[in-house]
């Protein structure tokens, strides 16, 4: 878990998170889990843009690496260069994304956790 943001509220939400854990905590025990797999990381602004700026941090990424998703990462930011650069060759979306692949036309395939995570049987296959 990656918790960033300018000033000090990273450290204030995070403390948070510890106080709920501290109350409760057996019910409380995946936040116990990601707690001990926090990052903090200093951003410029609270707004979207600073995701960039903190997937570029050098400790962020050595973590991340650490816990293994800085493959993801890395083509996360490939596939942003490409959509700013060469946007005709991304797609992004069900319908798009099923057209690529009956052209055989994909390099790389990126699945959202919420996928494979449904309750629906149907949405997961």
């Amino acid at each position: 878990m990656v918790i960033g943001s300018p000033g000090f509220y990273r450290e204030h939400f995070f403390n948070y998170m510890k106080a709920i854990i501290e109350k409760n905590p057996k019910k409380s025990k995946v936040l116990n889990d990601l707690t001990g797999k926090a990052v903090l990381a200093h951003t410029t602004s609270g707004y979207k843009h600073s995701l960039t700026e903190i997937l570029q941090n050098k400790e962020v990424m050595k973590r991340m690496a650490e816990v293994g998703c800085a493959g993801e990462t890395q083509l996360l930011d490939q596939f942003f260069l490409i959509l700013r650069t060469d946007y005709d060759k991304v797609c992004y979306g069900y319908k798009t994304v099923c057209a690529a692949i009956e052209q055989v036309a994909v390099r790389d395939l990126m699945i959202s956790d919420h996928l494979f995570r449904s309750r629906n049987i149907t949405v997961r296959k």
